[in-house]
């Protein structure tokens, strides 16, 4: 294709972007791509690395940010200011309930569901509401993302690299793929090919590598693996955290508690929108499931999400308040808040059942022999629907919560295989930390975190220049997603 032209954008973070210039290359070779679009200008210290200079001196460098104010400043000014305050007009017309609506075009559902994302992370207070200074940043935002896309189409957008499109970059996001331009998502350290009429997130895993990974990987190395994992010896960060977790309190040593493991509130929940769920977004969920258990007399525990804090997120505060919502300022007894007093490992050891919106928490849950319990679309739902429950209406979502038999919730052993293969792909198979040097940040850390993944990607990506390269060249010929160093060439041979 002549005159082909890259972006990347979607709000990545830089350490993401640098370690995407090697594959990026390979891509752009293949594709026959002469233009590539930054979203924003790349720092000096970033500049000055030999493998970009490289990359510069093969393709046209541009940066969206630049173009939006070079060329015709006045008139893109005039059509941002326009498209505000329609948007925001338009705005009012919202309501959450428009979120599940099962008639609605699925761009334009899109759209609805980036412009409550976007509204709760810009929020002051509130995570039921839109607050008036959100409104307007969120409509500024989303007129932006529309100019945006209007300057990448002038400049002949063919394929895209996002690190997420949930919040105003979900409206870029849309209208890129309405118009067939090809996406790939790169965050988590999983990079996935998209398509136009649904979403894959990052625990998507293509169903020939699925099959294929029979013939490479032995029960028996899945089994050690998640005996590693149950230890906290994972690829996972996250999953090491809360599996390192010491018991602290013995008040907490409870059989047969229902956990309900919570999300962070304000991260978005639609990284994969799911049309057929029954509740609009986290707080709707936690909300609604309060009212249901108030009718049960078991023990309840609401479980802190281990990266809230590194979010900045006050998660005590938020379920006390609405605790006091649905029980006033007599709380239940049997209903508790539990601030990680013990591993996610020993909690779902001891729990009846697990409940969770979409958590890669219902996978290591089933892996312990637990059916869990989902609101949104998971792995599990996309394999076997047998090893997970995910209630189709409210009805049958309050039935499951008070129902008191145990062994409806458990799964047999031979049930557990296929979770423990699918975690051990997500974290061994398909994960690229090790070979690109990244590694999860989170808004609220502190800068030399930043700086210390970025100087490892640095590192990373000169050793393994060739792979990257490798892998970019050959992204979407036979798999809708990458495969790391270790068995990416194995995986090419064996392609047919």
């Amino acid at each position: 294709m002549k005159n082909s032209t890259l972006y990347i954008g979607g709000g990545m973070r830089k350490h993401l972007v640098l370690s995407l210039i090697p594959l990026i290359d390979g891509f752009c070779k293949k594709k026959k791509i002469k233009t590539i679009i930054f979203e924003k200008k790349i720092n000096n210290k970033t500049i000055s690395d030999n493998i970009y200079k490289n990359l510069k001196s093969k393709y046209r460098v541009k940066y969206l940010d630049q173009i939006n104010i070079s060329k015709f400043k006045t008139i893109k000014y005039i059509f941002h200011f326009i498209s505000f305050l329609i948007i925001f007009l338009l705005s009012f017309f919202f309501k959450k309930s428009y979120l599940l609506k099962k008639n609605v075009k699925w761009e334009f559902k899109q759209a609805l569901h980036c412009y409550w994302d976007t509204s709760i992370i810009n929020n002051k207070f509130k995570l039921d509401e839109v607050e008036l200074k959100s409104r307007i940043i969120t409509c500024l935002q989303i007129s932006r993302k529309l100019l945006d896309y209007i300057s990448l189409r002038i400049n002949g957008i063919n394929y895209a690299f996002l690190g997420h499109f949930v919040y105003s970059e979900r409206f870029l996001f849309t209208m890129l793929r309405s118009k067939n331009v090809k996406t790939y998502r790169y965050n988590g350290c999983i990079l996935i090919q998209q398509e136009r009429n649904f979403d894959r997130d990052s625990k998507f895993i293509d169903k020939k590598l699925y099959n294929k990974s029979f013939k490479i990987f032995s029960k028996r190395k899945i089994d050690n693996y998640w005996q590693d994992l149950k230890r906290g010896y994972s690829k996972n960060e996250e999953v090491n955290f809360a599996a390192k977790i010491k018991s602290k309190n013995k008040k907490y040593k409870l059989l047969n508690a229902n956990v309900i493991m919570l999300h962070i509130f304000k991260d978005s929940s639609f990284d994969n929108i799911d049309v057929k769920r029954i509740f609009p977004d986290y707080y709707t969920w936690v909300l609604e499931t309060l009212k249901i258990i108030r009718d049960s007399n078991e023990t309840w525990i609401l479980r802190k999400h281990p990266s809230s804090d590194r979010w900045g997120e006050n998660q005590k505060k938020i379920i006390n308040d609405m605790l006091k919502n649905v029980f006033g300022e007599k709380k239940p007894k049997n209903i508790l808040f539990e601030e990680n007093f013990r591993s996610n490992m020993e909690q779902f050891k001891l729990s009846k059942r697990i409940i969770t919106y979409s958590g890669s928490s219902h996978l290591e849950a089933a892996c312990f022999g637990s059916k869990p319990i989902v609101i949104s679309d998971v792995v599990l739902t996309q394999y076997s629907k047998n090893l997970v429950f995910k209630p189709k209406t409210y009805e049958e979502y309050r039935e499951l919560l008070l129902s008191r038999n145990k062994k409806h919730f458990s799964l047999k052993k031979k049930e557990t295989n296929m979770p423990k293969r699918i975690l051990f792909l997500l974290h061994n198979f398909l994960d690229l930390s090790e070979d690109t040097g990244c590694s999860f940040v989170f808004r609220g850390d502190p800068k030399h975190k930043f700086a210390s993944v970025l100087k490892k990607v640095k590192k990373k990506i000169k050793l393994n220049n060739k792979y990257l390269y490798d892998l970019g060249y050959n992204l979407g010929n036979f798999y809708k997603q990458a495969i790391n160093k270790k068995y990416f060439n194995k995986m090419l041979n064996e392609k047919n």
